[in-house]
């Protein structure tokens, strides 16, 4: 096993860690402000070593400009219900001693991760599968990307759809807010533009 200088605490089990690739919002402020993009990170859970990730991008953003729908999916887990800013400040707030979060105009990271292994402690230690990123055509892909399906996408389907819209060039040919939302992906370094 190598040696980890970087490690990322959760406290709880999240829904996230089941996916490919994730997001953790954490405080600009103290130990997690050293990590750039690139580095490998061991990712814990309670003291527990669940697996190691890379990271793909590190943006600093007030927590006002980042949607309700993502801060719902970046706290995804049991007895966790992120309704409005002021949920999610308070359960960034319960795992601070200090720097308390006064209100959404505060900055913190938003760290986008990628698994490179994932301990499963349950099957002895054997690395989990994940899902592959999901290949759209191009009217499929307008309707995740848009959420005109009967289903609601996840921000990861989303994602690939918007991915699935940059390769082909249409997504700059879609109605407005369609492409204002590939360029922020784009931006997030969740989508890349070749």
């Amino acid at each position: 096993m190598r040696f980890h200088t970087d490690e990322i605490n959760f406290s709880k089990e999240y829904y996230k860690f089941d996916l490919e690739r994730f997001t953790t919002i954490r405080g600009t402020k103290g130990a997690y402000s050293r990590l750039g993009i690139g580095n490998d990170v061991q990712i814990n859970i309670n003291s527990n070593i669940i697996g190691d990730a890379r990271i793909l991008n590190i943006m600093n953003m007030r927590i006002k400009d980042i949607g309700i729908y993502e801060l719902k999916l970046d706290a995804d887990c049991n007895g966790v219900d992120i309704r409005s800013y002021n949920d999610f400040i308070e359960l960034i707030n319960s795992h601070r001693r200090f720097h308390k979060i006064e209100d959404a105009s505060a900055e913190v990271m938003v760290i986008l991760l990628e698994w490179v292994r994932r301990y499963d402690h349950l099957k002895n230690g054997k690395i989990r599968r994940y899902r592959k990123r999901n290949q759209y055509s191009i009217p499929e892909a307008v309707d995740i990307a848009g959420c005109y399906c009967d289903t609601n996408p996840t921000i990861w389907e989303r994602i690939d759809a918007f991915q699935a819209l940059i390769d082909s060039g249409d997504a700059w040919t879609l109605p407005g807010y369609l492409g204002r939302i590939a360029m922020s992906f784009i931006e997030y370094g969740w989508c890349k533009c070749d």
